[in-house]
């Protein structure tokens, strides 16, 4: 028995009341069902899946015996889900599971990871089976994991090892250990997330956490691995050994600009502070070699013939099409700000040189965003321009009409705009239909001058508008201050028009402070 993908849950008065008792308004259902189904077929079992709505543990109920409950990844955060449901009496379990690889850009790789915890599961708390959906796009990819999953679903009590030297010694001869081995630093790479038995960050959305924990090292690693397998293959003239390594070579070059852009990002992250022009010239080169790897992703190409052979169920354009995997925004975000503290590290050490040194990186690089970036350094050093505040009332001053009665004074000097028609000059609200979200303009909460916006009640995406006139191709800076309480609430800004959309999340902290934002800008030609 299944429920609606994604949403469609009954919200009649019964519905509500039911979910109200028993935490779950499916449970008294699949009960009664199993309960009938228990007099006319005894000893089969009645499944559903721990999914949207019927996903909730439930309270104030008895499970009847014969309910078999698919956990919906029900191994996360220390198999927390499937002791919740065995504590109210669950009985029967199973699994769950996507192996989806629409989403990733990488190898999926985690054979033992996952085998481990299926063993596990049918060990400790008597998992009978599951449901698994698979869906493929490169199989030198996925073949492996999904190998390795067939066999044991069949036998779980199979060898995890042995299996894996089966695949790789038979679809890989000669080169199957380098080929292990290669793969083996994947699962590596995999375990260093906060929690190992996450395994879907490719899907729905599209996530860079697969991205987020390879190094430099992994990648030379990689290289060397699958540069030594095409060699063994080519000297020992195993011919379909050879051509299914250069097919794993054409896509894994594609793959590895999308590690390459992420490393180079994490390596800017990083960056604090100057010493020498050693240093400098260190950080330049992480940056190259960050958007060089973009550009590569966009420009990939690869021929009619091997695209059908190494991608099943999409295409090349729509592989590499990811934005959300493409780091050319944060990447440019955080290039500018070491930028910064190169200048300010030249404006101790070496005023006089500044404007030299950033025309040279500009006059050498063959990277546009390099040079953009090297002559903003000029520019807002230079240009009265670049002093300009092209934010429409940026202290958001009352108009002169009303002054300060604009504050309601019984409600803690807050101006709820939901109340009143009159606005703050430069500045609107939006709320989506059907949803509900209180702005204010505060005077007791304020960063540099006297007065802030501020949101208390936000249902969905109620926001703060303003509007900038920019010129197209031109590069701008937005700058500002957020506090928020809690502190890591979340929220974020988004900037549109005449650009792809951009959103940047909100800095969190342990405490609640104002923190500064700077987002680096550059509008289309049009």
């Amino acid at each position: 028995m299944g429920v609606n993908d994604g949403g469609g849950h009954c919200e009649c008065e019964k519905c509500l009341q039911l979910r109200t008792q028993f935490n779950n308004q499916y449970i008294a259902f699949y009960n009664a069902v199993a309960r009938e189904f228990q007099k006319e077929f005894p000893g089969k079992l009645v499944s559903f899946i721990t999914y949207g709505k019927a996903g909730s543990v439930p309270k104030n109920v008895n499970l009847e015996p014969n309910l078999y409950i698919e956990m919906f990844h029900g191994y996360t955060n220390n198999f927390k889900m499937i002791k919740e449901w065995k504590a109210v009496g669950a009985k029967n379990i199973g699994l769950y599971h996507w192996i989806i690889s629409g989403g990733f850009v990488i190898p999926r790789y985690f054979p033992r990871v996952l085998g481990e915890m299926w063993k596990h599961v049918y060990k400790e708390y008597g998992m009978l089976g599951g449901w698994m959906e698979s869906y493929i796009q490169v199989w030198l990819y996925d073949g492996p994991l999904q190998y390795v999953v067939n066999e044991l679903a069949w036998n779980i009590n199979a060898d995890i090892e042995w299996l894996l030297n089966d695949y790789f010694n038979n679809f890989y001869g000669s080169a199957g250990q380098l080929m292990k081995d290669f793969f083996d630093r994947l699962e590596e790479v995999h375990k260093r997330q906060a929690d190992p038995l996450v395994f879907h960050h490719g899907g729905w959305p599209v996530s860079p956490v697969q991205l987020e924990n390879f190094t430099r090292k992994d990648l030379d690693f990689l290289d060397e691995k699958l540069s030594k397998a095409i060699s063994i293959a080519r000297e020992k003239y195993e011919l379909d050994v050879l051509a299914r390594l250069e097919l794993f070579n054409r896509i894994w070059l594609l793959s590895r600009s999308f590690i390459e852009s992420y490393v180079s990002l994490k390596e800017m992250q990083t960056i604090e502070f100057v010493t020498d022009y050693g240093q400098i010239e260190r950080f330049i080169e992480r940056v190259n070699k960050g958007f060089k790897s973009i550009k590569s992703i966009r420009e990939y190409k690869m021929s009619e013939d091997e695209a059908k052979s190494i991608f099943v169920n999409t295409t090349l354009e729509k592989y590499k099409n990811k934005p959300s995997l493409i780091a050319d925004f944060p990447l440019e975000q955080e290039s500018f700000r070491v930028f910064n503290i190169i200048t300010k590290y030249m404006e101790m050490s070496h005023p006089q040189d500044i404007e030299k040194f950033w025309l040279k990186i500009a006059s050498e690089t063959d990277v546009p965003q390099i040079k953009k970036l090297a002559l903003s350094q000029i520019f807002v050093r230079k240009s009265p321009e670049s002093k300009e505040n092209l934010i429409r009332n940026p202290s958001f001053e009352p108009e002169v009409e009303y002054g300060e009665d604009l504050f309601a004074k019984d409600s803690n000097e807050k101006f709820e705009w939901g109340v009143s028609n009159r606005k703050i000059e430069g500045w609107t609200t939006n709320t989506p239909p059907g949803t509900m979200a209180k702005f204010y303009w505060d005077r007791s909460e304020s960063h540099s001058g006297k007065y802030s916006l501020s949101i208390r009640t936000n249902e969905s995406q109620g926001c703060f508008q303003t509007r900038i006139r920019v010129k197209p191709g031109c590069s701008y800076l937005l700058e500002f201050w957020v506090k928020q309480s809690p502190p890591d609430k979340g929220g974020n800004v988004l900037i549109q028009g005449g650009m792809p959309q951009i959103s940047v999340s909100y800095p969190k902290s342990e405490k609640s402070q104002w923190h500064r934002v700077n987002v680096f800008l550059q509008f289309l030609q049009i």
